[in-house]
């Protein structure tokens, strides 16, 4: 496998099963509370570990609230100018965090790797591009249940994990770009699925088709954004479904 800039690509490649042409060749996926259900699970409670630790005075935000500054103003600004976190305390919020996410795995949304296997199988190329690492996403794809027609593993055929180089993650335009480059897709034919504004901000930028994710949480000024930016509105795991399998003429 190849890893450049936060990115690790599957050796293998989809193959087209001679079916109606699908609407969007390319998927970009984001991966907590999209594809799992990790905040709930992972990120909240580790943040709140490193609140007790290290600011045992002050407030923690809430689980509805973490999702809330993740939308905006994301999860850096949140950490750097809201929490003014000192260098000391960013590597000790790092290593609680990277403590909870190398032990747990999250579960996938039912249905999720399903739609996946029959996109794929069908010809699609999968991406994640998420603010976790790839090496984390890329484990917990290889540890489910084979859901592929051939009996393997899933695995997506690139994972964009995060970087420190910010111009390189969401919501920046560069990984679909780069994904556009690498696959010679167009900008058009790419679906991007994300449950939050940074995903939803790079599909825009890039030129691709932005879907909301919004079986993760039920949030209403998340929900009012998605309703105003995205072009496809997916309530649940079986509507996503039914959009990723679309065809053309």
């Amino acid at each position: 496998n190849a890893r450049t800039n936060g990115c690790v690509r599957s050796a293998s490649e989809p193959t087209s099963g001679g079916e109606a042409r699908l609407r969007y060749r390319l998927a970009v996926l984001d991966h907590d509370d999209t594809a799992v259900n990790s905040s709930k699970t992972i990120h909240h409670l580790a943040h709140c570990e490193f609140m007790k630790e290290m600011r045992p005075k002050e407030s923690v935000v809430t689980l509805e609230g973490w999702f809330e500054k993740n939308h905006a103003p994301g999860i850096s600004a949140f950490f750097q100018e809201e929490l003014k976190l000192t260098p000391v305390e960013q590597v000790r919020e790092y290593e609680i965090w990277r403590s909870y996410s190398s032990k747990i795995t999250p579960e996938f949304y039912p249905g999720f790797l399903q739609a996946l296997a029959k996109y794929k199988a069908r010809g699609g190329i999968i991406a994640v591009v998420s603010h976790s690492e790839a090496d984390s996403i890329r484990r917990h794809y290889l540890v489910q249940k084979p859901v592929m027609p051939d009996g393997s593993v899933l695995v997506p055929d690139y994972i964009y994990g995060w970087t420190n180089e910010k111009t390189q993650t969401k919501p920046h335009p560069w990984p679909v770009q780069h994904l556009c480059e690498q696959t010679g897709t167009q900008p058009g034919d790419v679906l991007v699925l994300d449950d939050l504004s940074p995903g939803i901000q790079m599909a825009r930028s890039a030129g691709a088709v932005p879907a909301a994710a919004c079986w993760g949480h039920d949030i209403p000024t998340i929900r009012q954004y998605m309703s105003e930016h995205c072009d496809h509105i997916c309530h649940s795991v079986s509507e996503f479904e039914a959009l990723l399998l679309s065809t053309v003429d």
